[in-house]
């Protein structure tokens, strides 16, 4: 998923424009990674019934992606730790 998401931006980057009231670069990389993601799990055969202990009643994977809010909050609170450990560091 790293691989094709890093493909993605190589062959999209020319399109990316600068303009804060469509977003910002880490918010389009950011819906890129989840498209990638997203992607990646819909592609996977789902379980099939009796196959196995537990398996009659499981969600999708991709069901089970968490929200695009929930995945923003993670996103901002890992990039704010990100800048407090660099500067630490530095």
């Amino acid at each position: 998923m790293v691989q094709d998401t890093l493909l993605g931006v190589a062959k999209k980057i020319h399109e990316f424009e600068s303009n804060p009231e469509r977003g910002t670069f880490r918010g389009w990389l950011l819906n890129l990674t989840r498209w990638r993601i997203t992607d990646h799990f819909r592609n996977q055969p789902l379980a099939q019934p009796g196959a196995g202990p537990g398996t009659d009643d499981r969600t999708a994977t991709v069901d089970r992606v968490p929200d695009p809010a929930q995945i923003d909050e993670f996103w901002e609170a890992e990039w704010k730790q990100n800048i407090f450990d660099t500067a630490v560091a530095r």
